[in-house]
C-alpha cells in the first residue's frame, strides 16, 4: 500500500523527468530494487478509446520489458490524496496515463504517454546513433534499475 502524502511539490522544473517531490510518508513496500518503484497512474474509466489505448500501450511496454510497476487508479476514491499529489507533481491534472518513479521518500515524474512512447521509439535507434548521442533517452536508460539483466541487451 502506498500512502498519500502531505507535502507540497518543491520542484522548480516541471519538464518530464525532472519534477521531484520529497514525500516522507510515501515509502512503498520493499521491491528488491533499492526501495524504488515505478508508478503508473491510470484511470479505470477512460474518457476515450485513445486514453484506453495509451494506457494499454504503457502497460505492454512495461510488461514486455519486465519492468515491475504499481498501478494507481485515478478514479479510486480511496486514493484521491495520492492521485492529487501525483497530479501536483506532474502538473497534468486529469491526464492519463502518467509515469513516476519513487525512491524512498522522493518521487520523480518521468512523463506521460507521449514521453513513454518517445522513449520506446528511441530504443529502436541504431546503437551507433545512441553511442554518438548519449543524451538520447531510451526505456533501457530511464528504467535501467528496474530491468532484468537480459532486458538491457540490444535485440
Amino acid at each position: 500500500v502506498i500512502l498519500p502524502w502531505g507535502q507540497k511539490n518543491s520542484a522548480r522544473s516541471r519538464t518530464p523527468g525532472s519534477a521531484v517531490n520529497k514525500m516522507p510518508d510515501a515509502a512503498p513496500p520493499s521491491t528488491g530494487q533499492d526501495e524504488a518503484t515505478v508508478i503508473l497512474l491510470c484511470t479505470s474509466v477512460p474518457s476515450s478509446t485513445i486514453i484506453d489505448g495509451n494506457q494499454t500501450f504503457v502497460r505492454q511496454v512495461f510488461t514486455g520489458r519486465k519492468i515491475p510497476y504499481v498501478e494507481i487508479d485515478g478514479m479510486d476514491a480511496t486514493r484521491k490524496d495520492e492521485r492529487n499529489a501525483l497530479f501536483a507533481l506532474s502538473t497534468l491534472r486529469g491526464k492519463y496515463p502518467q509515469v513516476f518513479v519513487r525512491r524512498g521518500a522522493e518521487t520523480t515524474f518521468v512523463g506521460d504517454f507521449d514521453k513513454i512512447n518517445e522513449l520506446n521509439d528511441c530504443e529502436q535507434l541504431p546503437e551507433e546513433i545512441l553511442t554518438a548521442n548519449p543524451q538520447i533517452e531510451t526505456i533501457s536508460k530511464v528504467f535501467a534499475p528496474f530491468l532484468a539483466p537480459s532486458s538491457t541487451t540490444a535485440a
